[in-house]
């Protein structure tokens, strides 16, 4: 069965051993001992010699200057192999070196026809091109200034400079041309024009000349056996060209090309290519003076992307620093972030800025509905993601499509995930209307050897609407998105602090300040009740309005203690629970006359506990009961002794509790509570803090149903002195 030919099947295409070079030089290898393994097929009768496969340097008859340099090079294998011009065979030839991956020394031998005087004086342009570049600040000035000097140098027909986008198209930016070529500025190419595997040698060897597509190849022959068989040429400047490159550059009608690259930062930012409509052979003196062009033309980008990006940290760092002073200072965070010039809409380029923080939201620039932002601050809760980055939302992120809708672009990053703190920018559909260098698509054909990946095959342009995706956030985005977290997430952190502290002190002011306030209401109230008359029924409000407001004290007390770890302390001691049932059930009915609550139990349960707080327990649970069961019906007290445990608790009439409403009983405002119209003033801490009560003597709170009754059981120990 044959392999199904694709984009990855061109994109593993072994350039980089292709076996044969171009036929306008030739080609020597040598190992380290000096023995000739590599040899292009037509180096004898070019060079005028007898070349002899895995024989020894000396006996290939090559000029002494050049195998005197090639001995003192596999001497010292860190030397470098200096370029020279020599008569050879009846003519000047330029003679290269360079060591390959293999450790192989690899010779190209060029003949050349121009004068040492023409090529200084294209090195001489080369130079006062290099002092223009060098004073450029602007991309475009400086790939349109390249473009010019480059075809002034190398006389070629037309000189684009592009680069390449976020996808690893092309663009041109800037174009020298004859004037009777059509203009392709604008035009695009894409990615697979240029496969991975080539993108990688332009990174490595930045200068490519293709002089004719017109001339055979010419084969490598190896040595004998147990040799290298095939030679890597990554670094030749005669490595021949694939065909399907050359298939391509016919279909463009370019007979030759050279093209420089433009690396920056180690990646291949853009390309100086070159065409030309009939054979154009580049000396290698003159291919110098454009690489060393390219070179200062990939510092100068550099150094113009650094400055722009150094600028606009300059400006974000000042941005940063007023939103977080203002911040640091502000009770609420979201105010002091987002509700004063500058915020953080003002650090990215974007259609619409939104911020988030504690269930409020501020729109600080464009149009976003709150209900929009609703939606979307909880679906960005469902990502396991303190940053969110993509152009392409529905593709990316599809639960999020919707919600951005008509933004195709986002940018999120998560401040304050306590308070669910998000700053957001949103980024609008770019729609791309793409000036193709032809339709962007590569054909399968049936060939000699089978189905193959062609290249296109018209490259007049060809227009296509893009749509789906926003301008893409680069790095510089995300790094001032990622600033402005780490920077509101310390802010919080810090806000967080305070915040306890200030509640400590609210809850120790609620311990002290107030308990006595409320002591001397109680007592008041108990001496108005000694009265006769309407003193006894307004003493018996006080009393119960009092004791309520001090049970909330100790609920927040309790609960503040809970919620930081701190724990419930007790204060065991012997007593006797039945004893204390009833002086609860007694103090029950004498404020509320109305409440029928029945005590089972026996005469004495003498146990050792904390005798307060398991009063507090049985209290939250009568007052539970009396809330929650049913109206007019009594209410039980009870406790029992089985092996050595304490069983007691409260049980009403009452529906069954249905499962949602138990898996969130025992926790703290529980909805239920605070949406009780006999009980308003309730917290939702009754069960929470009981619970807490009983784990920290080692035993159980249960809830039981059954019967039309609902029961609670503590269960604890009968405990020891």
């Amino acid at each position: 069965m044959t392999a199904e030919t694709t984009l990855e099947n061109c994109a593993s295409e072994p350039i980089h051993i292709p076996g044969t070079i171009q036929s306008h030089g030739a080609l020597l290898a040598f190992d380290m001992t000096g023995n000739l393994c590599f040899a292009s097929a037509n180096a004898a009768p070019m060079l005028g010699l007898s070349l002899l496969l895995d024989q020894p340097m000396i006996r290939q008859g090559l000029p002494s200057k050049i195998s005197d340099m090639i001995a003192g090079w596999l001497d010292d294998p860190t030397a470098d192999f200096e370029p020279l011009d020599t008569p050879l065979a009846g003519r000047d030839v330029d003679v290269l070196g360079h060591r390959n991956v293999d450790g192989l020394l690899v010779v190209e031998f060029e003949p050349r026809s121009e004068s040492a005087t023409t090529v200084s004086s294209f090195a001489l342009i080369a130079h006062k091109a290099i002092e223009r570049l060098r004073r450029q600040v602007k991309i475009e000035n400086l790939l349109g200034l390249a473009t010019a000097e480059i075809r002034k140098i190398t006389g070629f027909d037309r000189v684009m400079a592009y680069r390449f986008r976020h996808d690893d198209s092309g663009e041109v930016v800037r174009e020298s041309r004859r004037d009777d070529l059509p203009d392709w500025e604008g035009r695009r190419y894409p990615s697979s024009d240029i496969p991975d595997q080539a993108r990688r040698l332009y990174v490595l060897n930045t200068l490519r000349l293709i002089a004719s597509v017109d001339s055979q190849p010419v084969a490598v022959l190896a040595s004998g056996e147990g040799m290298l068989q095939v030679l890597d040429m990554s670094l030749c400047g005669l490595r021949s060209v694939s065909p399907i490159h050359i298939e391509y550059l016919m279909n463009m009608g370019v007979v030759a090309s050279l093209s420089i690259s433009i690396v920056v930062d180690g990646k291949l930012w853009g390309m100086i290519a070159c065409h030309h409509g009939a054979a154009r052979h580049v000396p290698h003196g003159i291919r110098m003076a454009c690489e060393v062009l390219g070179q200062m033309l990939s510092l100068t980008v550099s150094s113009i992307e650094s400055a722009a990006m150094a600028a606009r940290a300059l400006r974000s760092a000042d941005t940063l620093a007023q939103i977080g002073l203002r911040a640091r200072a502000a009770d609420d965070l979201l105010a002091g972030v987002a509700f004063d010039e500058p915020n953080p809409s003002g650090l990215v380029d974007a259609d619409a800025m939104v911020c988030i923080w504690g269930g409020k939201m501020k729109v600080c620039a464009g149009t976003v509905p709150p209900d929009v932002v609703k939606v979307l601050a909880g679906l960005l809760e469902t990502i396991e993601q303190d940053t969110v980055v993509s152009a392409r939302v529905a593709e990316t992120h599809p639960l999020l499509a919707a919600a951005v809708h008509p933004f195709c672009g986002i940018l999120a990053v998560c401040f304050d995930a306590g308070h669910r703190g998000w700053a957001i920018w949103l980024r609008s559909e770019q729609i791309d209307h793409v000036r193709w260098a032809g339709k962007p698509e590569k054909t399968v054909r049936i060939g000699p050897n089978g189905p193959r990946l062609t290249p296109r095959g018209s490259f007049t342009e060809w227009l296509e609407e893009v749509r789906g995706s926003s301008v893409p956030w680069d790095r510089g985005d995300v790094e001032t998105a990622s600033k402005l977290r780490a920077e509101l997430n310390l802010i919080a952190g810090v806000h967080a602090i305070e915040m306890e502290r200030v509640r400590l002190e609210l809850l120790a002011s609620l311990g002290h300040d107030l308990r006595d306030p409320l002591q001397s209401i109680s007592l008041a109230a108990q001496i108005l009740q000694r009265k006769s008359g309407d003193g006894v029924q307004l003493g018996a409000r006080i009393e119960s309005s009092s004791g309520r407001m001090g049970r909330l004290v100790t609920q927040i007390l309790d609960m503040s203690r809970l919620q930081s770890n701190s724990g419930i302390t007790l204060m065991p001691d012997t007593f006797d629970l039945v004893e204390l049932l009833n002086e609860i059930v007694n103090d029950t009915t004498f404020v509320r006359p109305g409440a029928e609550v029945a005590l089972v139990a026996p005469a004495m349960l003498t146990m050792h506990a904390d005798r307060d707080r398991l009063a507090q327990v049985v209290s939250n649970l009568l007052s539970n009961a009396r809330h929650h069961g049913v109206i007019g019906m009594p209410i039980t007290v009870f406790a029992r002794v089985e092996s050595a445990r304490v069983l007691f608790g409260v049980s009403n009439h009452g529906d069954p509790i249905a499962q949602t409403t138990r898996d969130g009983l025992f926790k703290a405002f529980r909805p239920e509570s605070a949406n009780n119209p006999r009980n308003r003033t309730g917290l939702g801490l009754g069960l929470y803090i009981s619970t807490a009560i009983v784990e920290a003597h080692g035993g159980t709170l249960e809830l039981e149903c059954a019967d039309g009754m609902v029961t609670f059981v503590v269960d604890i120990a009968v405990g020891q002195k």
